[in-house]
């Protein structure tokens, strides 16, 4: 091996290698090494001292500034029997790519019998305890690329940021903006508020879109709500109005709203869920959505249902299958036209796995014949009946909506005798 040169400030170290070494890594190395000698001890550090009985000397930071890293194995960092290496990431709050912090700890390892070597932040902060790795290092037990794993697990909240806490009081997404205090040497805080909380929970992939799938509680709401937002609308007005109607209370300042998008459109390593625009059956009949969105069965990969029926509040559960047998079930026994109302209720799912033809069936009569009767008793298999019930009185475009909403299920349609002759 080449002889190799001393990095600034590594002469001025314990040549006992009792003392611990700070070495400042980046393009801010100058800047931060000054701020950290001229700090002095640490209480930690003078409350240890104490408890010790023993003093030790205050060293300066050996500097590995931009131009020293491009070569770091032509630089001796600290002495050979230095055995407590400190690192500080100064770098303008960025963090090194995980090929050049191997590349630091592998030199360590090689020309150092450090025992203790830890990475830290601008303020001193502990990101990450490297010590059994460059043990490894040594034994030659690692992998190349498990560094990447440790750099990865951490992130560097010590550069502009977007994650959920509560300031002052109010809950929600803030941006946060580190700053270091050069006269305490923290680390201080500026938040701005961006929205409720929303949780980025997976994307979404129809066959022609993207989409972020976003939960979040709504103001009023007892249960969580999901929604799909489409990556063509995030950061545009049409998206911002689609997360207020939903409840979602957002900032108004167009300085702010470019950093909640980014957080909105950040899937990375999120799960993937299938978007459709129909109900019923979906691929290999593993999963069967019913009109309000529920998914009944077990999809290999979430599904989500873009396209909600206007009658959503009536799919609800209420008692059980025995009640219904009790209260319903046994009264029609011998009623054809109720017994046919039910067995359409129950055929409906069964068309697509069948591969059927769709059939529809017309109860005709004067208005006290029971057709309303039959209808309520056919919907309360699938929920509240007054609620799930349609009306030929509509506009084609609603029922053409209503039946996609339904696909592979059952509608009940009333007042054939009030629909529109050509809709009909």
């Amino acid at each position: 091996m080449a002889k190799l040169k001393n990095a600034p400030y590594l002469k001025q170290q314990d040549s006992t290698g009792e003392n611990p070494v700070t070495i400042c890594i980046g393009s801010q190395a100058w800047e931060i090494a000054k701020h950290f000698n001229e700090l002095g001890k640490s209480a930690d550090e003078i409350a240890l001292e104490n408890a010790l009985g023993e003093t030790t000397g205050k060293f300066p930071c050996v500097v590995v500034d931009a131009e020293i890293l491009e070569q770091v194995e032509e630089y001796r960092l600290a002495p050979k029997n230095a055995q407590s290496i400190r690192l500080i990431q100064a770098n303008n709050g960025q963090s090194f790519q995980a090929e050049t912090m191997e590349r630091i700890y592998l030199h360590l390892a090689r020309t150092t019998t450090a025992e203790s070597v830890i990475y830290c932040n601008e303020a001193g902060e502990l990101l990450e305890n490297v010590s059994q790795y460059l043990q490894r290092l040594r034994k030659g037990e690692t992998y190349h690329g498990e560094i990447q794993l440790i750099c990865e697990s951490t992130r560097d909240n010590h550069q502009p940021y977007t994650e959920k806490r509560k300031e002052n009081g109010i809950e929600g997404l803030f941006r946060v903006i580190p700053k270091l205090d050069k006269d305490t040497g923290e680390m201080v805080d500026k938040c701005e508020w961006l929205a409720d909380c929303v949780d980025v929970v997976g994307v979404g992939i129809s066959e022609s879109d993207y989409f972020s799938m976003l939960s979040f509680q709504a103001q009023g709401k007892t249960e969580p709500t999901l929604i799909a937002l489409p990556w063509a609308e995030i950061g545009e007005r049409v998206g911002w109005q689609l997360l207020k109607q939903k409840g979602v209370r957002l900032t108004n300042s167009q300085r702010l709203k470019p950093h909640l998008a980014d957080y909105l459109q950040d899937t990375q390593d999120k799960p993937i869920y299938q978007i459709v625009n129909e109900t019923g059956w979906q691929a290999d009949f593993n999963a069967y959505i019913l009109p309000n969105g529920d998914v009944l069965g077990k999809p290999n990969q979430p599904v989500y249902f873009n396209n909600k029926s206007a009658t959503t509040a009536g799919y609800q559960s209420k008692g059980t299958l025995s009640d219904w047998q009790r209260e319903i079930g046994q009264y029609i026994e011998g009623n054809h036209s109720m017994m046919l109302g039910v067995a359409c209720a129950l055929a409906a799912p069964l068309i697509g796995l069948i591969g059927a033809e769709s059939f529809g069936v017309h109860l005709f009569g004067k208005s006290s014949a029971g057709k309303t009767t039959i209808a309520n008793i056919a919907s309360s298999i699938y929920g509240e009946p007054d609620l799930i019930r349609l009306s030929w009185n509509g506009t084609s475009l609603g029922l053409i909506n209503e039946a996609a909403a339904r696909n592979d299920g059952f509608i009940p349609l009333m007042k054939l005798g009030k629909g529109q002759a050509k809709s009909t």
